[in-house]
């Protein structure tokens, strides 16, 4: 849910390639007779995501004939994800992964595939529409699945379409009795649909566990420093040391899990008064 830059390549100069790259004729006739069809189809996907109504479209609008449904999926295979190097397709497909080196997801791992925001096998007319690809990482793309929202307030979030990035939305609590810090979307600062939207995906990507542990690590990680801020100054001086890491974070990532953790550690009085120990022992 961090934008990313979408794909410059346009179907139309892919589609008739990637036709072209088939071994199969028979399918290869099959789908030059719908490509008018299959490039209106991703028009109208794109006018769609434009103003937050893909919930609005369904499967059997998109669906291209019979035939084509092994078609469309071995179209994607074959012409973008083992596409020749150089080729209308690869080029589209590397763009697509090339577009944010960490998943756009969760903003952590490393973007390693690409994921169908509306899943290929449902709406098959898609299978290679650049607006339909976005970068993630393998965890991200297992856990989403073939997810996607059917009503205005389940819908998954577009990297190139929304943008959550401009206020902060991700939020962190240290449990002082779990020994955990726990996150989880701020109230009150996205609208109600939004709101929504951002718990439904920190919850299908299991991202409140994967932050959870990536944060326990963070502190292990500065334990020495704070050990020693807290024999220097006490809880104030572990205080000031975890608003400083927050403030590092916040700089160049609103939303970064990093900040969020620290922001938290800042404002847990346990932690502070040396509660920090009990998350290194």
């Amino acid at each position: 849910m961090w934008v990313a830059l979408p794909p410059a390549a346009a179907l139309a100069a892919i589609l008739p390639e990637a036709i072209d790259s088939l071994s199969d004729r028979h399918a290869m006739a099959r789908l030059t007779s719908k490509v008018s069809e299959i490039l209106h189809l991703d028009a109208a996907f794109e006018s769609a995501a434009q103003i937050s109504s893909t919930h609005l479209l369904l499967p059997s609008q998109f669906e291209v004939a019979d035939e084509e449904h092994k078609d469309m999926s071995a179209l994607y295979t074959k012409a973008m994800v083992r596409g020749t190097t150089g080729s209308a397709g690869r080029q589209a497909y590397d763009l697509v992964r090339a577009s944010r080196r960490r998943c756009a997801s969760c903003n952590e791992r490393m973007t390693t595939t690409v994921d169908h925001y509306l899943p290929k096998h449902r709406f098959r007319a898609l299978a290679i529409s650049p607006q339909n690809l976005t970068p993630m990482c393998g965890e991200c793309n297992t856990n989403k699945g073939m997810y996607y929202g059917k009503t205005s307030d389940s819908r998954s979030i577009h990297p190139y379409f929304d943008d959550f990035d401009a206020i902060r939305w991700l939020d962190a609590a240290v449990n002082d009795s779990d020994l955990v810090v726990e996150f989880s979307v701020v109230k009150n600062v996205l609208n109600i649909e939004d709101e929504k939207r951002a718990e439904g995906h920190l919850k299908r990507l299991k991202l409140h566990s994967f932050y959870s542990q990536k944060a326990a690590a963070e502190i292990v990680g500065f334990a020495h420093l704070l050990e020693k801020r807290h024999a220097q100054g006490g809880q104030r001086a572990v205080e000031d040391l975890c608003t400083e890491f927050e403030a590092t974070w916040r700089s160049s990532e609103v939303n970064s899990w990093k900040a969020a953790t620290w922001r938290a550690c800042a404002l847990s009085q346990f932690f502070c008064d040396g509660g920090f120990k009990s998350f290194v022992g």
